[in-house]
């Protein structure tokens, strides 16, 4: 139990040191849709199919390369069978187009078939080399999760959900937590003014040691 409930704590001391640009996908987002803002609700449509049928295959490969924190289960639907679902889902809205305008299944050009398939290939390729990049981080960010979650229980630490008290110590007293650097995470005693506790971290957002009340 107590180590399900630590997971918050675990997983915000892994990524401390790991500042997030926040906000500079959207943001980029949004200055390209006012650029290329369509004047009608057709070429809205055919814009949002165009890029859900690249996006699509990039996602299936990143998220089949990536690495996860998962069980088998999870491995097999969410890894595999969602990725192979974002392959297929992209090559089908791309083929979509020459389905339609085709009259029959005879007239549909098999040479464009063939290179929207080879297209798809090509982006699910490189949604995977994206994926294999960033696996290496992942996997160490998620083994340093994994340590915090060991430290946190085999501590006794336990997390309320509350916003008054957030934590209890192995000691029993009440906690709240306040801030997190590259060095601790910071928590105030709750009904001991000015007092402090710490938890140290390592420069991978390990967590080293509880200092208790001080």
């Amino acid at each position: 139990m107590a180590r399900n409930g630590s997971s918050a704590l675990a997983a915000l001391a892994a990524q401390v040191g790991n500042a997030a640009t926040a906000g500079f996908g959207l943001s980029l987002g949004r200055d390209v849709y006012r650029k290329v803002r369509p004047k009608n609700t057709s070429n809205l449509v055919l814009l949002l199919l165009a890029v859900c049928g690249v996006f699509l295959p990039v996602l299936g490969g990143i998220n089949l390369c990536q690495g996860h924190r998962r069980g088998w289960i999870g491995t097999i639907f969410l890894t595999f069978g969602a990725s192979v679902l974002a392959v297929a889902a992209g090559f089908l809205i791309i083929l979509s187009p020459v389905v339609l305008f085709a009259h029959n299944f005879d007239d549909i050009d098999k040479e464009m078939v063939g290179w929207i398939l080879m297209i798809t290939a090509g982006l699910t390729v490189f949604g995977m080399l994206i994926g294999l990049y960033r696996r290496s981080g992942r996997l160490r960010r998620y083994a340093v999760i994994n340590d915090n979650e060991t430290f946190l229980a085999r501590s006794g630490f336990k997390e309320t959900g509350g916003s008054d008290v957030t934590h209890y110590d192995p000691d029993g007293n009440a906690l709240r937590f306040l801030e997190a650097d590259p060095e601790r995470l910071v928590f105030m005693a709750v009904g001991r003014r000015g007092h402090r506790a710490y938890i140290d971290l390592d420069g991978s957002g390990r967590m080293l040691s509880y200092s208790g009340i001080v």
